[in-house]
């Protein structure tokens, strides 16, 4: 199958074929798509991504192609930047799960909801769009995911999880 773009947890890279690890190595032993200046512990906190080119360009590549793209925490801000920017042409549904604000490309996003949901670049397609959040998310609060929502459209599932996917036997699944 092709590749999924873009997760950034093991576990769901594991479950999902062909989706890529994240562009920055971590301690241990797992993968980040960018780093964070000092001083800073979260990505919606990061006025910069260190890392952040290699990684929208590798989750561009990874998404060559593909009609459903799926991203979880990083990877949904990564795949909203992506979306905004019309750099996955071929994708129909993408669903971004646990996302933050992705403030350093805050603009892209504010464009792409001013322009009318239309994309810059490649794209002129207008992807359906799944946000999936929780009340409970602990890592990326779920007002974050509403204004991603905001800028990009589409809908929202809410599920009581916190920062993951709704299991399975979840109403919201």
């Amino acid at each position: 199958p092709p590749p999924v773009p873009p997760t950034t947890t093991e576990e769901a890279a594991d479950d999902i074929p062909g989706a890529p690890d994240g562009t920055t190595p971590l301690g241990g032993g797992g993968f980040a798509w960018w780093a964070f200046p000092p001083g800073v512990s979260r990505s919606y906190e990061a006025d910069e991504w260190l890392g952040a080119g290699a990684a929208l360009d590798a989750a561009a590549e990874a998404g060559r192609g593909c009609e459903f793209c799926l991203g979880f925490s990083q990877g949904a801000m990564l795949l909203a930047v992506l979306l905004a920017r019309g750099r996955l042409p071929d994708c129909r549904v993408a669903v971004l799960a646990g996302a933050g604000w992705p403030r350093p490309f805050a603009e892209d996003l504010r464009s792409y909801r001013d322009r009318g949901g239309r994309p810059v670049g490649g794209s002129l397609v207008q992807p359906a769009v799944l946000h999936v959040t929780s009340e409970q998310d602990r890592i990326n609060p779920r007002e974050q995911a509403l204004e991603v929502h905001r800028c990009l459209g589409g809908d929202v599932l809410e599920h009581a999880a916190g920062h993951a996917l709704p299991p399975d036997g979840d109403p919201a699944a």
